[in-house]
């Protein structure tokens, strides 16, 4: 904002003299939106600070005009002198979208005065017509009403000019990255180091915000309805995919409702036993299914957890019956096995690796279609006679629809940087995980084959949410 007009707005309401429609104008211009000022030199106006100036400013202008109004009996208006000599009003900042128009001249009879130092209305003397003789109100004089309603309609795109974030100044704030399950599953050990690295990449913290619960629909329908600016994300698994079949009434569209950014990274999952189960393949752990229809119980982290559906389909194809126990995570699974509270698992291998390691759960087998890196020595389930058996968990990154696409390409471009550190790869496939970092095409295309595979086995299975 200019030295003068800045200096009038400041001074106390008894010795501040009245503005011109120009001073007016420049003191709207001057309204600095926060991401406007945070990459600039000016300083930013907190809080409702640029509302509350460009009220004021709105009101002096319609007092102006209404005194302008009523002075045509009376004292007949003058000139206004520009606020002063020389002042370069082009290099006032502008409002994206906001188009300030030209006073029209008849408003106030505004004719040009001699350079002044300030610049305030100069009143001519009293008309000596008359009082019968004075002349009518011209038709095109802006009336008091309508210079309200204009000034508060000017105030208030400034107003939306100073808090709507510029598309190109993405991120200038924190990022929320939405977790669906509870800490310590194999989600939180992919989120955090991610997390970690795309802070630096962006420059702006990523905080991980952990909404567990309904098969992670809860955080699903949270994300739906965040704002699509790009602030809040959320990381999916394919029980993401599973559950537009599995539950009978989502409250969102899993195809509608979500824009993709991402394919993270792949997990293979395991077969793991408890010390209870004394059960060490897959043939052994049918054998004793057929034995005790019924009797065996699995756990999972949750309604529609991969684990959840990757068990059913084994039952289906194997012609078993077992017992489905859900968590809130893998973090509660692995403490019921270790407890003794359940038989097996279908679980991420990052998990339950360490436990296997240390002998107090013991893998069957690995559910993808080759062997796992971690765990060479464990067999496959299609190597164990179950031909055709493939589940692979995988983790993506999507938005809520209506996220601007540069925004969503700029993340998936991060996201693939990242990944591509060896030492994130490093630390990644030290817990089994395969970094991908797709682009927003390829993963939608995998989200529609997943959707669709997974239909045909709830289908197939009956399986049902418990």
């Amino acid at each position: 904002m200019p030295e003068n007009t800045a200096s009038l707005l400041s001074r106390p309401c008894g010795s501040r003299p009245r503005l011109t429609a120009l001073q007016a104008v420049q003191a709207m211009q001057a309204v600095r939106s926060p991401a406007a000022t945070a990459f600039g030199t000016g300083q930013a106006a907190p809080g409702l600070r640029p509302l509350r100036l460009a009220l004021r400013v709105a009101l002096r202008m319609t007092i102006e005009r209404l005194a302008l109004s009523r002075q045509r009996h009376g004292l007949r208006p003058g000139g206004m002198v520009a606020p002063c000599a020389g002042a370069p009003v082009g290099d006032l900042p502008t409002f994206p979208g906001v188009v300030v128009a030209p006073l029209a001249p008849s408003v106030g009879h505004l004719r040009d005065l001699p350079d002044g130092p300030v610049a305030r209305p100069v009143l001519r003397d009293r008309n000596p017509l008359p009082h019968d003789k004075k002349p009518a109100m011209s038709p095109r004089r802006l009336r008091p009403r309508r210079a309200l309603l204009a000034c508060l309609a000017l105030a208030g795109s400034a107003l939306l000019a100073s808090t709507a974030p510029a598309a190109d100044a993405w991120p200038a704030k924190p990022i929320q990255l939405v977790i669906p399950y509870p800490p310590g599953g194999s989600a939180d050990l992919l989120g955090r180091p991610l997390a970690a690295q795309l802070q630096q990449q962006l420059g702006q913290p990523v905080v991980l915000e952990y909404k567990p619960g309904a098969g992670g629909t809860l955080a699903s329908h949270y994300v739906a309805r965040a704002k699509p600016d790009g602030y809040t994300l959320l990381m999916v698994l394919a029980a993401h995919a599973i559950n537009d079949s599995l539950y009978p009434k989502l409250p969102y569209d899993t195809r509608k409702d979500f824009v993709p950014v991402s394919l993270l990274a792949n997990l293979p999952m395991v077969v793991a036993a408890s010390s209870k189960l004394r059960a060490r393949n897959i043939q052994e752990l049918i054998q004793a299914a057929k034995a005790a229809p019924g009797q065996l119980s699995f756990g999972s982290a949750g309604n529609g957890n991969t684990g959840h559906l990757a068990a059913e389909y084994f039952s289906s194809i194997c012609a078993i019956e077992m017992t489905h126990v859900p968590y809130k995570g893998s973090a509660g699974v692995v403490n019921a096995m270790l407890a003794g509270d359940i038989d097996l698992t279908f679980d991420s291998i990052s998990t339950s690796m360490p436990h296997i390691r240390s002998g107090r759960m013991h893998a069957l087998a690995v559910t993808s279609a080759e062997r796992s890196a971690l765990a060479p020595e464990v067999k496959t389930v299609q190597e164990q006679g179950i031909a055709g058996f493939d589940v692979t968990g995988w983790y993506a990154l999507i938005a809520p629809a209506g996220t601007p696409a540069d925004i969503t390409q700029r993340l998936s471009r991060a996201i693939a940087s990242v990944l591509r550190q060896p030492p994130l790869q490093a630390q990644l496939a030290a817990g089994g995980y395969e970094p991908v970092g797709s682009t927003p095409e390829a993963l939608q295309a995998h989200l529609e084959r997943e959707i669709t595979r997974w239909a045909a086995v709830v289908k197939a299975t009956g399986a049902r949410v418990d």
